[in-house]
């Protein structure tokens, strides 16, 4: 053996180092608490929320054409499927596309004030 002390690498303290992540937006908009946030109602809500706004977009669609409203609804049990349509003149394609873009929220509805009496609340719709 030798004389010489053993040389020891020097103690080096451990650094937290914070690394950025990412993570896809869609899952802002199919999470069950986002979604919660955004519909205003619990789960259970979800399917007749679902319906109350599909009818009142079919409503919207056609006082803005002032033509009177011809909705037809068909809802399954079995397939878990809701299905609303109406004689309005449908979405534009660069609508459909950007409503699938979920890095955005896109809606034609942000400031729209009804000039009619109001639609009825979900608790009222639940009760009929």
């Amino acid at each position: 053996m030798s004389d010489l002390p053993s040389a020891r690498p020097a103690k080096v303290p451990h650094r937290l180092e914070r690394v950025a992540f990412r993570t896809p937006r869609f899952i802002d908009f199919v999470g069950q608490r986002e979604l919660t946030a955004q519909i205003g109602h619990p789960p259970e809500h979800w399917p007749i929320t679902t319906l109350k706004e599909l009818c009142d977009n079919a409503i919207d669609a056609c006082e803005e054409t002032q033509i009177g409203p011809e909705i037809t609804v068909d809802v399954s049990t079995a397939t878990g499927v809701i299905a609303v349509s109406d004689n309005g003149p449908g979405l534009p394609p660069e609508t459909v596309r950007d409503i699938l873009d979920y890095s955005a929220r896109v809606s034609s509805r942000e400031a729209y004030v009804s000039p009619g009496p109001r639609r009825p609340r979900l608790e009222e719709v639940e009760s009929v």
